[in-house]
């Protein structure tokens, strides 16, 4: 149903009665049609954002991280082999 600033069809400009879903002159559907409106979401305020100055100093800390982790491993290899000479 169409009311209001909507009374004239929107393919040939005619005029349509109140209550019209089709325009009488071109006979084409003038219906009212819902549009979807998809909501975007700002990332920079999304609780997921991370920016790059603090991924990279974090991926830094991490890279730090996994080599003392793997001197250490390769320190305790090194000790257990010297060790195993004297034992």
């Amino acid at each position: 149903m169409i009311t209001g600033d909507d009374m004239y069809c929107k393919y040939c400009g005619e005029q349509l009665a109140e209550g019209a879903s089709f325009c009488h002159r071109c006979g084409k559907k003038n219906k009212k049609e819902k549009v979807a409106v998809r909501k975007t979401r700002n990332l920079y305020e999304s609780e997921d954002f991370v920016d790059v100055e603090t991924y990279w100093k974090e991926l830094g800390l991490l890279k730090k991280l996994c080599f003392l982790i793997a001197a250490s491993a390769a320190a305790l290899w090194a000790a257990i082999l010297v060790l195993s000479f004297f034992i």
